[in-house]
């Protein structure tokens, strides 16, 4: 269980986002339209399905308020790279709780003897946990078991690719700072990453047999454009990675991850720029 919960889990994106909390939101509109429980059932007044279905434009409209807002309060808890499966069901359990709150204040709205106390706070919220949980835990899991088996399958593929279109670049390539004393020139073929840092980049290349690293203050976006037509290639919103130094891809849920040649950490590839990776090496500077 606990390696299931550490499992990477992609963050979602605003279009992905809405269109879970419009699936969410209709399942718990019809479901009590068609089910009628919790004693929905004996609801009496003009156009009452327009007003069980109300409790799923609640779902909707809390869900994807959470879902967009919580991001943007704390972006180092849903950083990317941090998102794991049990994130997302602790995610899952606050929008829960928020939407059983947002259901009482609904129901508090309509005609009828509303008593608030402690009883129809955790009825309201056991309500919204036995219908709202199932089909977003279910969507969590299978979504994560899909994009797993999907890019483990591209990323074997990409693999032998990688090692059979692998070739020694020895272009110079010059990077430069912002600053003017702050440049580097050396061979395509011993570079090997640059990573994000603040307002610097990171790079790293091969001196003789050993790693050495020189910072730059530069964003990637404006190397990018010194490294235009080299195997370097933009593969996270924190990484460049020399895709010439490959030695293998692995895939999870989040997108694949690069081992490069006489590199002990694994460089990250985001959802955005998978494509760049999928391609042929040799076609991935131009594409």
């Amino acid at each position: 269980m606990r390696r299931l919960l550490g499992q990477p889990y992609p963050g979602s994106g605003n279009r992905k986002t809405l269109g879970q909390a419009l699936i969410v939101g209709l399942f718990v509109g019809l479901f009590l339209i068609v089910f009628r429980p919790f004693g929905l059932s004996e609801l009496r007044m003009v156009n009452h399905q327009l007003v069980i279905l109300g409790y799923g434009g609640v779902t909707l409209v809390i869900f994807a308020g959470l879902e967009l807002l919580m991001p943007w309060l704390f972006p180092s808890w849903y950083a990317e790279e941090r998102w794991t499966v049990g994130r997302q069901i602790l995610q899952t359990l606050l929008v829960v709780s928020m939407i059983g709150f947002g259901n009482l204040a609904y129901t508090a709205l309509l005609p009828g003897h509303f008593v608030l106390n402690l009883w129809t706070v955790l009825y309201f919220q056991g309500i919204t946990l036995a219908v709202a949980v199932f089909p977003v835990t279910v969507m969590t899991l299978v979504n994560e078991l899909r994009l797993a088996r999907r890019n483990a399958r591209e990323a074997n593929k990409m693999t032998g690719s990688f090692r059979d279109g692998r070739q020694v670049n020895r272009r110079t390539v010059a990077l430069e700072g912002e600053n003017l004393d702050e440049s580097l020139e050396l061979p395509a073929d011993q570079l090997l990453y640059i990573e994000s840092a603040d307002n610097y980049a990171i790079v790293y290349f091969l001196q003789g047999r050993q790693t050495a690293r020189k910072a730059l203050r530069s964003s990637l976006k404006r190397l990018e454009t010194q490294l235009s037509g080299s195997p370097l290639v933009r593969c996270h919103r924190a990484f460049i990675a020399n895709l010439d130094k490959v030695v293998s891809v692995s895939g999870n849920a989040q997108g694949y991850r690069l081992r490069l040649q006489g590199v002990d950490r694994e460089i990250p590839v985001s959802r955005q720029y998978g494509r760049r990776i999928r391609v042929r090496p040799g076609q991935a500077a131009t594409g």
